[in-house]
């Protein structure tokens, strides 16, 4: 339980504080992350001032806060699988990859499918307190997603029309993927046991 709890306990932070961890650890100049790249290659990166690099501390980061929630479901999910199908299979000589494989993951899809659209749906939206705090959109908008673009357009009073604007796109771009998801993945979700 205690390792669960340390897994799960990332997605009770907000991005805003996932952020500035992040920022804290991937500082150009004091970072802990530059003091193992030094100890361990003996060169220190420029992970939040190089847009080849800005990228995937941001990705980093929403990972680290959206992992223990994907846990956390995966976890009811694998204590929901009933026992006996399980070890009917190791009784009929399946190995342990087979039980996973032919049992489990069938039995998973539906939490699988939940978290997809769920994650997508983060992605587009709840990105934007881990951008602000790490970077600001920058370096030369190698971060900028858009809903962090919304944000920016509407700080200038004058685009306020155009953020506005934006925001309906990025929510019908939303709907399409998400309806897509529904209409191609869910085909392959398998509700029974």
């Amino acid at each position: 339980s205690f390792y669960r709890t340390m897994l799960i306990w990332p997605h009770a932070i907000s991005p805003v504080v996932a952020g500035v961890i992040f920022r804290l650890m991937f500082n150009p100049q004091g970072g802990v992350m530059n003091y193992f790249t030094q100890r361990l290659f003996g060169v220190q990166l420029p992970w939040l001032n190089d847009s080849n690099f800005a990228p995937f501390v941001v990705i980093a980061a929403s990972i680290w806060t959206q992992a223990g929630f994907n846990i956390l479901f995966y976890i009811a999910g694998l204590q929901s699988i009933p026992k006996d199908l399980v070890e009917a299979a190791a009784i009929d000589g399946a190995n342990s990859w087979q039980r996973f494989w032919s049992i489990m993951l069938p039995l998973l899809s539906p939490i699988t499918f939940f978290l997809v659209i769920t994650n997508i749906t983060f992605s587009f939206f709840d990105t934007f307190g881990s951008i602000d705090y790490l970077t600001e959109g920058g370096p030369l908008h190698a971060t900028t997603t858009m809903i962090y673009n919304v944000f920016d357009t509407q700080r200038n009073t004058i685009g306020l029309g155009s953020a506005a604007a934006q925001s309906i796109v990025l929510f019908l771009i939303v709907v399409a993927i998400t309806l897509m998801q529904f209409r191609t993945t869910e085909r392959q979700v398998n509700y029974g046991a």
